[in-house]
């Protein structure tokens, strides 16, 4: 086994020990320590990849925050090049589902000064607004209100699924956000003072 391979093949099983861990419990209360045995990692091993838990948690949530973008968007280069919007669309929510439950047990670690649950809004806004831009949103209600609500309603079911906790407030609040952005993005695509 070359040396990249060793070093990626540790990298990801820290990866996904802690992931493992913030399953049943926060980023605070792990230590490396624990982490290190749980993963079969010599502590040595883990701070020659990282300086802290920290670190290996903020490196974790970029990669795939830059995977669900990079997923989003080829998704919809495939909408504007002609295919199916429903399948591509249901294939966008397949892409946040796939990592949506890591990035969940991630919502509070700072990437590049802004939380994963800022960022994972940021992606939405500019998916929904690249969207909407090609037209294809208004010209099929249909899709649009099932990606909307599949979006929104699927939240609750897959943070209860990997023993999430959701609160009822919150749950409310991310609908408040999204309807509003939705509606913002709405009144701006056809609205003429918003035309360039």
């Amino acid at each position: 086994m070359t040396e990249d391979r060793r070093i990626a093949k540790t990298r990801h099983v820290l990866e996904q020990t802690l992931l493992g861990m913030l399953t049943s419990q926060p980023l605070e209360q792990v230590t490396v320590t624990e982490l290190c045995e749980r993963a079969h990692v010599d502590r040595g091993t883990f701070y020659r990849h990282y300086a802290s838990k920290e670190e290996l948690a903020e490196k974790l949530a970029e990669r795939l925050l830059e995977e669900l973008t990079s997923n989003v968007y080829l998704r919809i280069e495939r909408i504007i090049e002609g295919a199916d919007s429903q399948e591509i669309l249901k294939l966008i929510i397949q892409s946040i589902d796939e990592v949506g439950s890591e990035l969940v047990m991630l919502q509070n670690v700072k990437v590049r000064g802004q939380d994963v649950r800022t960022r994972i809004r940021h992606i939405s806004e500019g998916a929904l607004r690249v969207l909407s831009s090609t037209g294809i949103l208004g010209e099929d209600p249909e899709t649009e209100a099932w990606a909307m609500t599949t979006i929104v309603l699927d939240y609750p079911l897959y943070a209860a699924e990997i023993g999430h906790q959701t609160s009822p407030a919150t749950f409310v609040r991310a609908i408040h956000e999204i309807t509003d952005l939705y509606y913002s993005i709405l009144v701006q695509s056809h609205d003429p003072e918003y035309d360039d």
